[in-house]
């Protein structure tokens, strides 16, 4: 019975600490990999492209029944140019965003960066012509799965960008 013990004991530590290894190598190598990551060729050219079918991204031209990947686009009551503003102060708020490309006020590109991994994705904002709505998506560039930290950011950035429309309705800006 001891023997048997011992045994157990002695592989089951020898397994988890296989686990552990393991576990610190891929940690490394995705903090070595990640902020070498190449832009995707469809990241960047003024329009959204559709999500890939991993759920490491968000859109907001997704499928409103596609839960994985949906998020609702912005939609603004002031002019274009004041939610141009507004986007762009909702940005500037959140940490670890860096704005890359801005095309005539119509397209932006923002990359995020995760703070252990350093990781980073992509964020793209197009402004629907004729309609007071901005659509955007987010998406990793490496990975199968994000732990839906893309939806959580575009969720965030919604909630500060909300905020500041409010307060322009209201007069406070």
């Amino acid at each position: 019975m001891v023997a048997l013990w011992t045994f157990l004991t002695d592989n089951l530590l020898w397994i988890i600490g296989s686990l552990v290894v393991l576990g610190l190598l891929q940690v490394g190598v995705l903090r070595y990999m990640a902020p070498r990551a190449l832009a995707p060729a469809n990241v960047g050219v003024g329009v959204l492209a559709p999500c890939p079918p991993t759920p490491n991204a968000a859109c907001s031209q997704s499928p409103a029944s596609d839960m994985i990947h949906y998020i609702a686009p912005l939609r603004y009551t002031s002019s274009r140019a004041d939610a141009h503003a507004d986007l762009m102060s909702a940005i500037a708020t959140l940490p670890d965003y860096e704005i890359i490309t801005e095309r005539n006020a119509e397209y932006i590109h923002v990359l995020t960066h995760s703070r252990f991994i350093r990781a980073i994705d992509d964020n793209e904002f197009v402004f629907a012509a004729g309609e007071p709505i901005i659509h955007m998506r987010a998406a990793a560039r490496l990975g199968l799965g994000d732990g839906g930290m893309n939806l959580r950011r575009l969720r965030i950035l919604t909630t500060h960008f909300n905020a500041l429309q409010a307060a322009r309705a209201q007069g406070g800006q």
